[in-house]
Order: C-alpha cells, then sequence, then structure tokens
C-alpha cells in the first residue's frame, strides 16, 4: 500500500532537500513514500515539483519517527472538495473506504453505544466500537 502524507500549515517538522536541512514541511501538498532509509532513520518523499513530475526541486527526507509522531496525533486535515455526502470514497489510487457526514457520525456514535450497551461483547468488540465512537465525540463534535 502506497503512504501519502500531506503537511498542515505551520508544521514544526524538519526536513532535507538538495544539500540543506529546513523545518517546515511544505504544506496542502500531497507527498507519497518511495523509500525507507533504514540506515539513517530517514524517508524520501516525492510529489509534483518535489523530485516527481514535473521536475522541480528535489525529493525531500523526513525522519521516520517524524512521520510516525504526525499519524499518531491523528490530527484533522482539511481537503476542500465539493460537498460529500455518506457513502464509498477513494482518493486517487489509493484504497476505497467509506466517508461518513458529520451529521450521520453523530447517529451512528448513538447507536454504537447503545450496541456497546445492550449485547455481549467481547474486550476487542467493545474496544472497537468504543474507538470510532471517541473518534466522533473528540475530533467530529466540535
Amino acid at each position: 500500500m502506497i503512504k501519502r502524507y500531506i503537511f498542515a500549515e505551520g508544521n514544526k517538522i524538519g526536513f532535507g532537500q538538495d544539500f540543506s536541512f529546513s523545518e517546515g514541511v511544505p504544506a496542502n501538498i500531497e507527498f507519497e513514500e518511495i523509500e525507507e532509509i533504514k540506515s539513517n532513520g530517514m524517508v524520501k518523499l516525492s510529489a509534483p515539483g518535489y523530485g516527481g513530475q514535473p521536475y522541480g526541486n528535489g525529493s525531500i527526507y523526513v525522519k521516520r519517527v517524524d512521520l510516525d509522531k504526525l499519524s499518531q496525533s491523528r490530527r484533522i486535515q482539511r481537503i476542500d472538495f465539493p460537498s460529500l455526502y455518506t457513502g464509498a470514497f477513494q482518493m486517487s489510487d489509493d484504497w476505497t473506504g467509506l466517508f461518513i457526514r458529520g451529521d450521520d457520525c453523530i447517529k451512528l456514535m448513538l447507536i454504537l453505544r447503545k450496541i456497546i450497551a445492550k449485547e455481549d461483547l467481547d474486550n476487542y468488540q467493545i474496544s472497537a466500537l468504543e474507538y470510532y465512537c471517541d473518534e466522533i465525540e473528540t475530533n467530529v463534535i466540535q
């Protein structure tokens, strides 16, 4: 599976490019992970104008630990699309997923909480359902 990253405005992530080191990976650009350089813990990322076509500057190199922190922070990334409705959604050539609108998320969370309370579920099932409920409560209902 191809890993892609979009960095937020004002990020403080250090990166190397064209024999220099800078802070603040360019924002709102979809970078693709090209390779991991295990000897120094760096990851090569490329995007149009950054080692991809059309050619511009070279690819960028970011520490794996910084990418892992970014993934774990689960920060909300705003991507402007025309209005989307609940249903199947695919971005570029990534896996098809399920997009659930915020108003539908609230209904889903309430239903899941009822299921958790009433059904005889094992700890794994409860944990999985609570994860989605907490995600909705924390990051969707604002």
